[in-house]
C-alpha cells in the first residue's frame, strides 16, 4: 500500500498535481568522478540494448535476452546510482530533472510491474526523454552547462524507456529516431579543437634557428562551452620536431604537418576531452542506436 501511495504521489508531481516539485536553481558543478562514472553508466546500458538488438533480430542465437538486458542495466544502475542520480539532480527545471531521477529508481522493479503499470510507466519513460529532448532545444543560446546536463540526461533515461518499451509490448523505432536527432543535436553543441604551443613561438625571425630544432610542445584540446564546465579540455606535454623550412606562414610557426591528436604520444586527447562532456555520451550512444 505504501508502495502505490509513492507512485501516486510521483505520479501527481509529474503530472503537475498536488504535490510539487520546488523550482531549483542551478547547482555546483558535477564533479569529474561523477562525470566518468556516467559515463561508465551509458556506455554499457546502451552496449546491452545493442545486444539485446542483435538478440532479437538473431532469433535468439546471439546476444542478450530482453530478461539478461533488463538484469545488466539494473547492475549498472545499482553500481553507479549514487553518481547517476547527483548528476540528473543538477538539471535546474524541476519536472526534467523529478522525472529523471524517479525513472532511474524505479527501473530496480520494472520486473513487478504488473502489465497495466508496465505499459504506464513505459510510456512515462518516453515522455521524459521527449521533454528531456525538447528542453535541449528550447533553452537560450550558450547554455553549455544545462545542455552538459540535459546531454547526460538523455544517456541515462534512453536505454531505460527502450527497455521499458521492448517489455511493455511497444515499438522503439520512434524512440530511436528521437534519440539519434537529440544525440546528433548534443554532438554537434560541443565540437573539439585542439592546438600546439611549442616553446620558441614567439622568437623574433632573427632568433628563431635555421635548422631543425627539438622543442618541447603542449598540446591542448577543448571543448566548446569549456568556460561553464569544468574539466572540458585536455593537455598533454610532449616533444616534436619543428623544422624552420617546413613551416606554412612566417608570422606564425605553423607546421606543414599537423599533429594527430588521436595519437600523441599514445594519448587520443580528442577522445578524452569528449569524455568530459555530454559529447561523449552522444557519440557512444549514436554509434550503438545506428547499429543493426
Amino acid at each position: 500500500m505504501r508502495r502505490k501511495l509513492l507512485s501516486v504521489f510521483t505520479a501527481l508531481a509529474l503530472a503537475g498535481g498536488v504535490v510539487a516539485v520546488p523550482a531549483k536553481p542551478a547547482s555546483a558543478a558535477v564533479d569529474l568522478a561523477t562525470i566518468i562514472k556516467v559515463y561508465g553508466y551509458v556506455q554499457k546500458a546502451y552496449g546491452y540494448w545493442k545486444s539485446l538488438q542483435g538478440f532479437l533480430n538473431s532469433g535468439g542465437s546471439s546476444g542478450l535476452s530482453l530478461e539478461q538486458a533488463t538484469q545488466a542495466i539494473i547492475s549498472e544502475i545499482q553500481t553507479s546510482r549514487n553518481e547517476i542520480v547527483s548528476h540528473m539532480t543538477s538539471i535546474a527545471t524541476a519536472d526534467v530533472r523529478a522525472c529523471a531521477v524517479h525513472h532511474v529508481i524505479e527501473f530496480a522493479d520494472i520486473e513487478r510491474f504488473n502489465d497495466q503499470i508496465l505499459q504506464q510507466w513505459a510510456q512515462d519513460a518516453t515522455s521524459c526523454v521527449t521533454r528531456i529532448s525538447t528542453l535541449y532545444t528550447s533553452l537560450p543560446a550558450n547554455s553549455y552547462a544545462a545542455w552538459n546536463d540535459l546531454g547526460a540526461a538523455l544517456g541515462v533515461v534512453g536505454p531505460i524507456a527502450l527497455i521499458a518499451r521492448t517489455r511493455a509490448g511497444f515499438g522503439t523505432a520512434g524512440l530511436t529516431d528521437l534519440l539519434v536527432q537529440a544525440f546528433q543535436r548534443v554532438a554537434a553543441t560541443f565540437p573539439v579543437s585542439c592546438g600546439i604551443v611549442p616553446e620558441g613561438f614567439n622568437y623574433s625571425d632573427e632568433q628563431w634557428p635555421t635548422y631543425p630544432i627539438y622543442i618541447s610542445t603542449v598540446y591542448t584540446c577543448t571543448s566548446a562551452g569549456f568556460f561553464q564546465i569544468p574539466y572540458a579540455g585536455v593537455s598533454w606535454w610532449g616533444y616534436a620536431w619543428w623544422q624552420i623550412h617546413v613551416y606554412l606562414d612566417q608570422n606564425c610557426r605553423c607546421a606543414s604537418s599537423h599533429p594527430d591528436y588521436s595519437n600523441i604520444d599514445g594519448q587520443n586527447l580528442i577522445a578524452a576531452t569528449e569524455a568530459k562532456t555530454a559529447r561523449g555520451i552522444a557519440l557512444d550512444a549514436l554509434a550503438k542506436l545506428r547499429s543493426p
